[in-house]
């Protein structure tokens, strides 16, 4: 394997983790904001 390669595998493993993390801290987001409107609607009532 050339150097070349190596730094391919680490950038592409790289934006993979970045993206995997991204993805879950909005997912995350998305069900706490959903979860905070519910309480907000909860104390309405």
């Amino acid at each position: 394997m050339t150097m070349r390669n190596w730094k391919e595998i680490i950038g592409y493993g790289l934006a993979g983790v970045l993206f995997g993390a991204a993805l879950a801290l909005g997912l995350e987001a998305t069900f706490y904001l959903e979860d905070f409107e519910a309480g907000i609607s909860l104390n309405r009532v």
